[in-house]
């Protein structure tokens, strides 16, 4: 079979509604064969085929017709592309396979080898219906479930109730990421057909974590850099012409953040960075940025912070939407320039942190500013997050909710036969993959198929097939807080030092066993 047909005459100048029509206008009497051939500018022999009734209308494209009915296929596209949305993409031999078993269950006639598709009709497949190969963007399964319309709106009405009246200078987001000493995103230029290398001093497995921030009005915070050790050396400080004002480091025994750190980023660099009166402040619920003791400080000093909900940092935190790639791409150039004219060293801590102070003064405050806009911060918007980016199930329930509360406003409860159908509640992934695609109708249109009960047949019964839930027990336990907070509350401050009491209780309950074993 031809790959890549080449068509060997022009296509036809007259569609296929042309055609339709010049048949009616003949059948009906207001035209004779030749004249409608003359007015719709189609060949005659062509237009007598059709009106004789030598020649059925098989195919609307161009072509021969394909090998399943243009309706089927079509259903079965948009049945792989609601597949794709829910997060269950289907490689190519799963596509390949579960068309062969749609074959085989309707008993269809093809010119399939064994009644399995072949890569050309695959390749065309894919052409026809404008699908393609990809490598899919990996998404934990809690950040998929964290996309919860439900926690989203609570979200937005605590963002609305802290952020009304407050000015953009006083909004702030602040976050944790981190920088690989050897990049690999900047291409480069080189041979067809042969590798391309570059020279580094390291394995480029190395990371250094640093914290940034902004406002809603582009103002940058000072970062924080934390590097791996028990002390911070002056010899890993930037260089007085080149430090961003008011940068500050860090040590710890991994690398990471740690409260004690973040307590301190807190009280001695961001309080005196900032401007006085009250400040809004939002970052995630990390472990690390929640204590007692930060919370107190942040009372003292009329700082309102805003917990995101888990999980969601990806749709709300701005400096992840719209900071961190852009900045990252900065300091990739920087450092390879760096490794060039250092052939074969090492990206010392201070080089690091020249290098980061240089491209966060450099940084353009506008993207700092697009990304509070973009998490719908600053201004105000809760309509930021589209449809898709929710978890399909928790979205259908969302859906009906909102529903059935607008029925209950509007005060009306008669039920109409016929009406909608209200979504349903699913449980399990077969029921959310059969809840978001409703892509396969019951009946596929092919006079070929005959079955006493076509619905079991579909494209979409047999996808279902390989999706079921494998029903998995899990240990009971509490979430402590299941969405966004606002942490400087009174009750969330008695969460914490109830939290903290109990915590103490066990500990020296501990300590007094182990004295009397002793």
């Amino acid at each position: 079979m031809v790959r890549k047909y080449i068509r060997k005459r022009s296509p036809a100048k007259y569609s296929g509604q042309d055609l339709t029509d010049a048949m009616d206008d003949v059948k009906n009497g207001k035209m004779k064969i030749k004249a409608a051939a003359k007015h719709f500018r189609i060949p005659y022999a062509t237009l007598f085929k059709r009106v004789k009734g030598l020649r059925g209308i098989k195919s609307i494209t161009g072509g021969r017709p394909t090998a399943l009915p243009l309706k089927v296929e079509t259903q079965i596209a948009d049945c792989i592309k609601k597949m794709d949305k829910c997060g269950f993409g289907l490689s190519k031999e799963e596509t390949i396979l579960a068309i062969a078993e749609y074959v085989k269950v309707n008993k269809l006639q093809t010119p399939f080898v064994s009644g399995v598709p072949g890569d050309d009709f695959f390749r065309n497949f894919k052409r026809r219906h404008h699908l393609s190969q990809k490598k899919p963007q990996a998404v934990e399964v809690a950040r998929k479930r964290g996309a919860d319309p439900f926690v989203m709106t609570e979200y937005f009405k605590l963002l609305k109730q802290v952020t009304t009246n407050v000015p953009p200078e006083q909004i702030y987001n602040i976050d944790e990421t981190s920088f690989c000493l050897d990049p690999s995103r900047v291409k480069t230029v080189g041979e067809t057909g042969r590798a391309a290398h570059r020279v580094t001093g390291g394995s480029g497995k190395e990371n250094f974590t640093v914290l940034m921030g902004g406002n809603a009005a582009g103002d940058k915070l000072p970062p924080l850099i934390i590097f791996k050790g028990s002390n911070v050396w002056n010899s890993w400080m930037a260089s007085k012409c080149d430090e961003f004002p008011g940068i500050v480091y860090a040590a710890t025994k991994n690398g990471w953040m740690e409260t004690d750190v973040f307590a301190n980023y807190f009280e001695r660099s961001f309080l005196s960075a900032t401007a006085e009166g009250q400040l809004v402040l939002l970052y995630d619920g990390h472990v690390s940025h929640v204590s007692l003791a930060l919370i107190q400080k942040a009372i003292e000093n009329n700082v309102v912070i805003l917990k995101l909900p888990p999980h969601t940092s990806h749709l709300l935190q701005p400096m992840d939407l719209a900071v961190f790639k852009p900045l990252k791409q900065d300091y990739d150039k920087c450092v390879i320039q760096w490794q060039r004219n250092h052939y074969g060293t090492k990206l010392s801590k201070s080089a690091f942190s020249n290098i980061i102070s240089k491209v966060w003064r450099s940084f353009d405050s506008q993207i700092i500013k697009n990304g509070f806009r973009k998490a719908g911060v600053y201004p105000f918007s809760d309509k930021v997050i589209p449809e898709d980016k929710y978890e399909p199930r928790a979205w259908a329930r969302f859906i009906a909710s909102q529903q059935a509360a607008q029925t209950l406003d509007d005060n009306t409860v008669e039920i109409v036969e016929g009406s909608k159908k209200a979504l349903p509640r699913v449980t399990n992934t077969r029921d959310a993959a059969s809840a978001t695609c409703n892509c396969i109708a019951s009946s596929t249109g092919n006079d070929q198929m005959e079955n006493d009960n076509p619905q079991n047949n579909s494209f979409e019964a047999i996808l279902l097939d390989h999706v079921k839930q494998i029903p998995v027990s899990k240990a009971q336990r509490k979430k402590v807080c299941p969405g966004a907070e606002v942490i400087t509350s009174t009750d969330a401050v008695v969460k914490l030092e109830t939290i903290k009491s109990v915590k103490e209780a066990t500990q020296k309950a501990k300590r007094k066993r182990a004295s009397k074993k002793s």
